[in-house]
């Protein structure tokens, strides 16, 4: 039985139960998704389930983007000439209405499957059904592991998308990393970590249930005021100016919070996620008045590792920017790969004119 919802509280409530009940990544439990619905702007949500005699067997979260801007993945120049002058007579030229795969704000899959149960299994099915369903023109998704020979399809794109950062963590305690790191580097977050005790900075780690109501709004426009300084950085959905991150008092002491302060100010955060092993490093906001000054970016970053180190994590997630600064405390680049199957009734020559691009994605090499 297939059971399909665009908010979570549409979905049966026996389905809804088994759903609790599952092995899943934080940001695909309840309590996130709910949350994302009130604090993301204009959450489009779409939620498949694949249930067998009580038991789930697939759980897919989505998101509907209504004009996805292609040309963000292309590196041929020519090409992206090509676009913009079709954009002076059709500004959406190049624009697809898509089914993105993947809990909102999140690097996790998104995907749910019942052991034995690959992707590639049950895509077939889910395609079908979206695509006669829903008024879309494609299928987005970038963090599922997918042989696209078994996915046979003429309308089908794969190309190199923005990697993801990972730092290892086989110490005993933070001076065990340090000792890690070459002389210089070593010097280096010595250096950053005195002039951010100097310049009067404290930084602790609070769990989100001891967040105060009141905080909530500076840490957004905090996070605000990291995308607008951050304009190359892609994002499809956003959170809520309405909202203010309020709705996120609703989620369990899995996501901390460091926070930055400066005569009781705060001046810097960013959200932990507890995810089995791995510890993810998400959400930064900073006042870009004191950041240079204080380093307070680079400290979010000793204190996570720290914190991370001392609570047992394997891994720490770093994400998909600022590539430089995580490849300098010893992350490993993820490599990443999107693909997008577009419905057969999308306009064939503009599919002829999307199969001659040259696709690079990025990796701020």
């Amino acid at each position: 039985m297939i059971y399909t919802a665009h908010s979570f509280s549409e979905l049966p409530s026996e389905i809804k139960k088994v759903i609790r009940t599952l092995p899943l990544s934080v940001e695909m439990r309840q309590d996130w998704l709910v949350s994302s619905e009130t604090i993301v702007d204009n959450l489009n949500a779409f939620y498949y389930v694949e249930e067998n005699n009580g038991e789930i067997e697939t759980f897919i979260v989505s998101n509907i983007i209504e004009k996805l801007d292609c040309s963000l993945f292309i590196d041929d120049e020519s090409v992206i000439k090509q676009i913009v002058s079709r954009r002076e007579v059709n500004p959406d030229f190049y624009k697809y209405k898509v089914l993105f795969i993947g809990a909102p704000m999140s690097m996790g899959t998104g995907a749910y499957f019942k052991s034995g149960i690959l992707f590639q299994d049950v895509f077939d099915r889910f395609k079908e059904y979206v695509f006669n369903h829903k008024d879309i023109d494609g299928i987005f998704f970038t963090n599922s592991s997918v042989n696209n020979e078994r996915i046979q399809s003429e309308y089908l794109i794969s190309f190199p998308y923005y990697p993801n950062t990972l730092l290892s963590l086989p110490f005993q305690n933070f001076e065990e990393y340090l000792n890690s790191r070459k002389k210089k580097k070593r010097w280096d977050i010595k250096k950053k970590k005195q002039v951010f005790s100097d310049k009067k900075c404290l930084i602790e780690i609070i769990p989100n249930s001891q967040i105060l109501n009141t905080e909530y709004e500076r840490l957004f426009n905090l996070y605000q005021n990291t995308e607008k300084n951050n304009p190359d950085t892609v994002n499809y959905i956003h959170y809520s100016a309405n909202d203010k991150f309020r709705s996120l008092k609703s989620l369990e002491d899995d996501y901390k919070w460091i926070i930055v302060k400066q005569f009781d100010n705060i001046i810097a955060f960013a959200l932990l996620v507890a995810d089995g092993n791995v510890l993810n490093f998400k959400h930064v906001g900073l006042d870009y008045s004191v950041n240079r000054d204080t380093y307070s970016y680079f400290n979010l970053f000793y204190s996570a590792i720290k914190f991370a180190i001392e609570n047992g994590f394997d891994f720490m997630q770093c994400g998909s920017t600022t590539y430089e600064v995580k490849l300098s405390l010893g992350c490993q680049v993820i490599d990443r790969e999107a693909t997008i199957i577009f419905n057969h009734k999308t306009n064939e020559k503009l599919m002829e004119f999307f199969k001659s691009f040259r696709f690079g994605g990025s990796k701020n090499e």
